[in-house]
């Protein structure tokens, strides 16, 4: 599929974007104008999105080179929370997927700027389906440092997970930290990329450390390109962020009404319910739920093989026959509303005597949590909501839903 690599800038009013088919296509060229001029040759391609490490923590911790990656998502952020300006809970922390020996890269961003980047992109007609920092611009070699500096601000990327982008006015003294923290194997020289059209308000030669300069060209672009195919970056599209991916929503929404649906097989098989938190959205602690139902709705079986196979084809079985009950009718209808909607449902609660469903969930706007309630009216549903209060820059709602629309 056709990709368009879109890269934002201090100035939300002013982006660059470049479309390619291939990883080493030669034709690429590289344009700049508004993001609705880029959306408009967006149609028909993934978006990938550069957003400015300035307003992001590359960092890294010891940690126990036995722990999961899901035990890592859980320790990491409390592991480095000396680092941080505000709570823990304001932040969004994604984990390079491959540490190094026992040393845990992590690239930490404020959930409010999340939000911002995202309604930016929203509001524009845009849809990202990655969004990497923009220290991933640059090349990683050892015992060399690489940058850029645009709008006073200076990008440098120096290590494949680290690196840091600071106003011109403080380089020099960042850089002179960074040089004497312990255990650092110093570079041999600093190579900055230069636009040819714009004055540096940097006087290179007094920083300390040997810095070479070098105009930005068109093969440094496909150079990029070609980095990004080997995945070696962060995507910060992970974590409660992965349901704004639209590659990955309807795989997305497909493990939620899995998840759910079991809920339902549980019930079907003797089981209660009560409510269902939605307290991961890790893959390895759904795939633990879903062994774990698996043993409740089949307890005669010995062996546990390929469980989510097993009822994978449950599913499809009650979709081709039409069987089930409310619940899982409810659950079918609610998710064809969500693949309009960017819903993420946080808590759900069903009561079997009177077929109610009862959803608290998380919509980015009002505008949209309207959106989704008329698409559920248009599903032959009938929703009551019983609450929305605008939360941190998201909106949190509590819905009713039953069988039958007015």
């Amino acid at each position: 599929m056709r990709k368009l690599l879109l890269q934002l800038t201090q100035n939300s009013d002013y982006v660059r974007w470049v479309q390619f088919d291939q990883l080493d296509e030669k034709s690429a060229t590289l344009k700049e104008g508004t993001l609705r001029e880029a959306a408009q040759e967006s149609k028909g391609c993934e978006v990938w999105v550069v957003v400015p490490s300035v307003d992001i923590l590359f960092t890294h911790v010891k940690m126990p080179k036995t722990m999961s990656q899901a035990q890592l998502e859980r320790a990491v952020p409390f592991a480095i929370e000396d680092k941080l300006l505000t709570k823990i809970e304001t932040h969004h922390f994604v984990i390079a997927k491959t540490p190094l020996s026992d040393r845990v890269s992590v690239a930490v961003v404020a959930r409010e700027r999340m939000n911002a980047w995202l309604k930016l992109l929203e509001e524009n007609g845009l849809k990202a389906t990655q969004i990497i920092p923009s220290i991933y611009v640059l090349p990683v070699q050892d015992r060399v440092w690489y940058g850029y500096e645009e709008n006073q601000i200076t990008t440098i990327r120096t290590h494949h997970h680290e690196g840091f982008a600071i106003d011109n006015s403080c380089l020099k003294q960042l850089i002179s930290l960074r040089l004497q923290e312990e255990n650092r194997i110093n570079p041999n020289h600093l190579i900055i990329y230069t636009d040819v059209h714009m004055r540096s308000n940097v006087d290179w030669n007094t920083l300390p450390i040997t810095v070479q300069t070098q105009p930005f060209q068109q093969g440094d672009l496909i150079d990029f390109v070609k980095r990004l195919g080997s995945k070696d970056y962060i995507n910060l599209l992970v974590g409660k962020y992965k349901l704004f991916s639209p590659s990955q929503s309807i795989g997305h929404l497909s493990v939620v009404l899995l998840s759910l649906a079991l809920l339902w097989l549980t019930i079907k098989a003797g089981g209660n319910i009560g409510q269902y938190y939605a307290l991961s959205q890790q893959q390895a602690g759904l795939e633990q739920d879903i062994g774990s139902l698996y043993k409740k709705v089949y307890p005669d079986a010995q062996n546990v093989v390929s469980p989510r196979l097993r009822l994978e084809q449950e599913l499809k079985q009650l979709d081709v026959t039409g069987g089930g009950s409310i619940f899982f009718q409810l659950l079918n209808k609610i998710e064809n509303s969500q693949v309009q909607s960017r819903v993420r449902v946080i808590r759900m609660g069903y009561e079997n005597a009177n077929a109610t469903l009862k959803l608290e969930l998380q919509v980015p706007t009002f505008a949209q949590l309207e959106t989704f309630v008329a698409q559920l009216a248009a599903n032959n549903l009938s929703v009551q909501q019983s609450k929305a209060n605008s939360e941190k820059g998201v909106v949190i709602a509590e819905l009713i839903i039953q069988a039958g629309g007015t």
